[in-house]
């Protein structure tokens, strides 16, 4: 019934699986999936090496992008082969709670600068790293806007909008408030290209 349990997710009822541990892997291995009769991939909830790892479909997947994933980084660093784990997830806003035997982590979801993994995703880099790839393509997103807007009251005023929406749409699509270093990567990018001669 993927109706009714889509809607339930949705609502934020919560999804637990208890589960074996197996050997560490060097890539996602599921313990729990769901898929539509597509087949396409609805829901993974896996592990890959020490992180608890959540896919969830993004409207991105339909239109051929990848699909970055969300991570509890370490969170199985304490788990051994044959432990059994008490996993489960929940949509809360913004983004996702990930719990594991008894402990919870939440706040997991996706930002406007993470927009770069929609078109090339790297899960292997450090959470630094991927923080420093969010900034620049949300510098590299304000010189795009920066290169149309006039050095005039409603350039600014342009500017201005575009900043604010970055503030308001991550709600409106249930997104992670935008961080203030990624405005600052677009605010940066914006006033960069408006100002190159």
């Amino acid at each position: 019934n993927s109706k009714a349990v889509r809607e339930r997710l949705l609502g934020g009822e919560s999804l637990r699986v208890t589960a074996a541990a197996g050997p560490r892997t060097g890539a996602v291995a599921p313990v729990f999936n769901i898929y539509d009769d597509g087949p396409r991939e609805i829901v993974l909830l896996g592990a890959d090496g020490g992180d608890l790892v959540l896919h969830v479909r993004l409207r991105a997947t339909d239109w051929l992008l990848r699909k970055p994933d969300l991570r509890w980084r370490g969170a199985l660093a304490a788990v051994a082969a044959g432990d059994t784990m008490a996993l489960g997830f929940r949509r809360a806003s913004p983004g996702y709670c990930l719990s594991l035997n008894g402990r919870e982590r939440c706040g997991l979801a996706y930002t406007a600068g993470q927009g770069w993994g929609v078109i090339q995703f790297f899960p292997r880099l450090s959470a630094r790293t991927q923080s420093a790839l969010s900034v620049l393509f949300m510098v590299v997103l304000g010189m795009c806007v920066g290169g149309f807007v006039r050095r005039d009251a409603a350039g600014y005023l342009a500017a201005g909008v575009v900043l604010g929406g970055a503030l308001v749409v991550p709600m409106l699509f249930g997104l992670a408030p935008t961080p203030l270093v990624q405005l600052g990567g677009l605010a940066a990018g914006i006033a960069g290209a408006a100002f190159i001669p």
